[in-house]
């Protein structure tokens, strides 16, 4: 359910900053903030809810989040340029 409700919630976000996407910089924001909720939705399946995160683990979630969403923004942009 966790993985349903992060994808829900991604795909929302990424269709509310969609106009951005024509931008490279927009693009790997909005990548980022879209691959976010995913991201805690696996680290709550993994460690559980929040309030028994450590800061490590807070830390890896928003980690992995700008390195994926920069990563796949940046290829988005590359391939679609005039979205």
């Amino acid at each position: 359910m966790a993985y349903i409700a992060g994808g829900c919630i991604g795909g929302a976000t990424v269709g509310a900053l969609r106009p951005l996407l024509r931008w490279q910089v927009g693009a790997m924001l909005v990548a980022v903030m879209g691959v976010m909720p995913l991201f805690f939705a696996i680290n709550i399946l993994r460690f559980g809810w929040f309030s028994v995160w450590t800061a490590g683990e807070t830390g890896q979630t928003i980690g992995a989040s700008i390195v994926m969403g920069v990563l796949l923004g940046n290829r988005h942009w590359h391939r679609n340029p005039e979205a």
